[in-house]
């Protein structure tokens, strides 16, 4: 300002880009234009990622990240979900999750939440599925696993008291194929495998949901598996053992999340 004698005070403006600002950069950088302080506009952030906020620093004018507060409420694909250290947790991951269906020697794959996590669970197929190996021969498969090692080939020797193929004239003795009339023992060969068994070995008994195979004196003795053991039902569905006693009856479904 100055001060003229024969007028008194006058304010003419200052130079155009002055700064005039007030301290906030997260409102723009004011300056000086035709003698008025302009506003520019403000800051805008960009929207963060789910469980993460932003804000504007008053100092600098650049936008800063942070994790939300845990337990906020997010949205995990279109899941509902809660935060959990920067990270968007669901609450069922196997909803909108798809397993892997194509698994070898497998009837299905199960999904089930491990630890907030969708964990892919494969069902054994029934005995004598056929199968192709990893060598791309035909073969069928245990029954008790899966993947490429539960495929046997049906043109080889798997091990003594196996058959091959569904001809019970073919059957492995001391991983040798042999031409007989019969599996060995009191085992009978059925879909490709011997059902019995020789002495002790209960490897070759028939396969029973909920059973602990055991032979005695060449005889096939199921004793109940354990609770919780994993099992398929007789409509083929994944499950867990009763613990009541042996057999496809005792085998309850598993409850899997659609």
């Amino acid at each position: 300002d100055t001060c003229n004698p024969a007028n008194g005070c006058s304010f003419p403006p200052v130079a155009n880009g002055t700064s005039c600002g007030d301290g906030n950069a997260c409102n723009g950088s004011e300056t000086c234009q035709n003698g008025s302080c302009n506003n520019p506009p403000n800051v805008v952030c960009a929207a963060p990622p789910p469980c993460r906020t932003v804000s504007c620093n008053p100092a600098t004018g650049t936008c800063t990240q942070a994790n939300a507060a845990n337990g906020s409420a997010c949205n995990a694909n279109g899941q509902a979900g809660t935060c959990s250290s920067g990270t968007c947790v669901p609450e069922n991951p196997c909803v909108n999750f798809t397993c892997n269906q194509n698994v070898v020697c497998a009837s299905g794959v199960a999904c089930m939440p491990q630890g907030g996590v969708a964990q892919c669970f494969p069902i054994p197929a029934a005995s004598g599925t056929r199968c192709t190996t990893s060598t791309g021969a035909a073969g069928t498969c245990n029954g008790t696993g899966t993947g490429a090692a539960a495929c046997r080939n049906v043109d080889a020797c798997t091990g003594a008291g196996v058959c091959v193929g569904t001809n019970a004239r073919r059957v492995c003795l001391s991983g040798v194929l042999q031409a007989t009339t019969a599996c060995p023992g009191t085992s009978v060969c059925e879909n490709g495998s011997c059902f019995g068994c020789v002495g002790t070995d209960a490897s070759t008994c028939p396969p029973l949901e909920c059973a602990t195979r055991l032979c005695t004196r060449n005889n096939c003795d199921n004793r109940t598996a354990p609770a919780g053991t994993a099992c398929q039902t007789a409509g083929g569905a994944a499950g867990r053992c009763s613990g009541a006693g042996p057999g496809v009856a005792n085998c309850e479904p598993l409850q899997i999340p659609r």
